[in-house]
């Protein structure tokens, strides 16, 4: 076997180290998809149990704000309105509570 030149040798050591980074990312990439699809599955199964709970004050509350609200629009600036209100007396209190 005749010898290999210098530059050779170095394209074959860059072809094996870019085939062990490659070889390298996808490894991580399945690790990584693995841990998405592991959490996404965390998630649905949280939100599955929580979904359906909902207090019987707050049901309560919007069974009323339907009746006496015409629409979803007039609904929902209705609910703006209260949150808004909410937020400011939020802002109230915290000014208000010792540091």
């Amino acid at each position: 076997m005749g010898e290999t030149s210098t530059s050779d040798r170095w394209m074959q050591i860059l072809a094996a180290v870019t085939i062990g980074l490659v070889g390298w990312l996808c490894y991580r990439s399945i690790a990584h998809d693995a841990q998405i699809q592991a959490t996404q599955y965390q998630i649905s199964a949280i939100i599955a149990t929580q979904t359906n709970v909902i207090p019987p004050v707050v049901e309560s509350s919007l069974r009323e704000l339907r009746d006496k609200t015409n629409s979803d629009r007039d609904m929902i600036a209705r609910l703006t309105e209260i949150a808004t209100g909410n937020s400011k007396d939020i802002g109230y209190l915290k000014e208000r509570l010792p540091k």
